[in-house]
């Protein structure tokens, strides 16, 4: 990866890959349209609290979100594209 990937923001066709404090494991989910969503493929749309989150976030940032279960939170590791 470069160096400008690495300073990239994740926006919608980014893919992203994450800790997931709750499950203490690391997993990676692709931002796509609405129309493209598939949340088995792990491809969320925008308008996702989830997405929401994600949207504008940067490698070592840490973001929460609303859950059912109330707040979650996930250390951002990787931006990209495919």
């Amino acid at each position: 990866m470069s160096a400008n990937q690495a300073a990239e923001p994740a926006r919608i066709g980014s893919w992203v890959k994450f800790y997931d404090h709750k499950f203490q494991d690391e997993e990676i989910v692709h931002l796509v349209e609405k129309s493209q969503a598939n949340p088995t493929r792990n491809q969320i749309p925008p308008d996702s609290p989830f997405a929401q989150a994600l949207l504008g976030a940067k490698p070592g940032e840490t973001v929460s979100y609303s859950t059912p279960d109330g707040q979650a939170k996930v250390r951002i590791l990787e931006v990209g594209r495919d």
